[in-house]
């Protein structure tokens, strides 16, 4: 074998071992991130793209799936307004939340939801005990504010809700 070939063959080595321990140390890290009260970040296009138009696009594991049943199952009047969805993109978006539902997830958070819960199933995050109590603290007007909106923007005061993370060390509550 010439040395040329030994070497570009010892560098594509090298190089696929690069990117298996990278792709190995993101997923230890998103791993880790779950089991840790993280949810991780919504991976799913299509609901992203749809739902996202309008909202923050919520981890499954916020509610569980007879939860987001109710929701997909009521789009005609989402939110005091008619959602339209293609039959198609609705069973990729449903099929995606309830595969990831709080039920189904190991994340801390979520299996604090679903104690808390006591065999209801919330239409809202916003009605989830578990979360009503984490946030018992701020006032109420708070969450009226311009900069906030209302209970349901996440984003306004978790700067890593977008990653899943809803620790109260990534909190600031604007004025």
């Amino acid at each position: 074998m010439s040395g040329a070939i030994r070497t570009a063959l010892l560098f594509g080595a090298f190089f696929l071992a690069g990117v298996v321990t990278l792709t190995n140390a993101k997923a230890d890290e998103d791993d880790h991130e779950r089991h840790a009260g993280g949810l991780g970040r919504v991976d799913n296009p299509t609901y992203e793209e749809r739902c996202g138009v309008c909202h923050f696009v919520y981890q499954p594991a916020l509610l569980p799936s007879g939860s987001w049943c109710k929701i997909l199952a009521s789009l005609e009047e989402h939110n005091g307004k008619h959602v339209n969805v293609k039959d198609e993109d609705r069973k990729i978006i449903g099929e995606y939340l309830m595969n990831n539902a709080a039920e189904y997830s190991s994340a801390k958070r979520a299996v604090k939801i679903m104690r808390s819960l006591d065999g209801k199933t919330p239409k809202r995050i916003t009605e989830v005990p578990y979360i009503r109590r984490k946030h018992d603290e701020i006032p109420e007007d708070a969450f009226r504010r311009e900069s906030i909106g209302s209970r349901s923007n996440c984003v306004a005061c978790h700067s890593t809700a977008e990653q899943g993370v809803y620790e109260e060390d990534y909190v600031h509550i604007p004025e």
